[in-house]
C-alpha cells in the first residue's frame, strides 16, 4: 500500500522473467490489490536460452543458437491467461512476434484488460540485419522476420499494439 500511495503505478520484471506461475501470480495478486499495473516482459528464461539471435534459418547459416518466438508467445499466453483470473491490468512490453499479436488481438476482442508496446526497431529492422555478425542488431528479445516486423506495424495501426517504447537501457562500455 505504501508503494501506491508513493506514486507507484506498475510493477515490472524489468527483462527478468519470472518463471515460476505460482510466483508470478503472487505479484499479480499484490498488483491487484493496489490497483496497479504488471508489465510483463515476456519471454521463456528456459526456451531458447543463451540465444543470440531469432531461431530460423538465418541463425542456422551464421551457425549462432537461435531464440524461437515462441518464447515469447508462451509467456504472452500466461499473462493474456492470468490476467482476468486475478482481475489485474496487465502491460506486455517488446512484442516481436506475428503470433504475439494474433494472441494479443484475440484477448482484446475478448475484452482483456491488456496492453501492449513494440520497439522502433523491431518495426524497420529484422533478423537479415544481423547476417554481418553486426552486433549492434543483437537486441532482447532478437530481431524477427520481416513477415513478424509487418505484423507489428499493422498492429499498431490497427491498435492492437497500443504504443512504441525506446526501451532505452544505458550500459557502460565494458557491458
Amino acid at each position: 500500500d505504501t508503494l501506491a500511495c508513493a506514486g507507484c503505478v506498475a510493477f515490472s520484471n524489468y527483462g527478468v522473467t519470472i518463471a515460476y506461475t505460482e510466483l508470478f501470480c503472487r505479484a499479480m495478486d499484490y498488483a491487484s490489490d493496489l490497483g496497479i499495473v504488471v508489465i510483463d516482459n515476456c519471454e521463456d528464461p528456459f526456451l531458447g536460452n543463451g540465444g543470440s539471435m531469432n531461431e530460423s534459418p538465418v541463425s542456422g547459416r551464421l551457425g549462432l543458437k537461435g531464440k524461437p518466438g515462441a518464447a515469447e508467445t508462451i509467456q504472452i499466453a500466461r499473462a493474456i491467461e492470468l490476467a482476468p483470473y486475478l482481475n489485474i491490468r496487465v502491460h506486455i512490453a517488446h512484442v516481436s512476434t506475428r503470433q504475439s499479436v494474433e494472441l494479443l488481438a484475440g484477448a482484446k476482442d475478448k475484452g482483456a484488460t491488456v496492453t501492449a508496446e513494440t520497439c522502433p526497431n523491431y518495426l524497420v529492422l529484422n533478423e537479415s540485419s544481423v547476417e554481418c555478425y553486426n552486433t549492434r542488431a543483437k537486441v532482447n528479445p532478437p530481431l524477427r522476420t520481416p513477415d513478424d516486423s509487418a505484423a507489428l506495424l499493422q498492429a499498431l495501426r490497427d491498435g492492437v499494439i497500443d504504443s512504441l517504447a525506446t526501451d532505452h537501457a544505458p550500459h557502460a562500455a565494458h557491458e
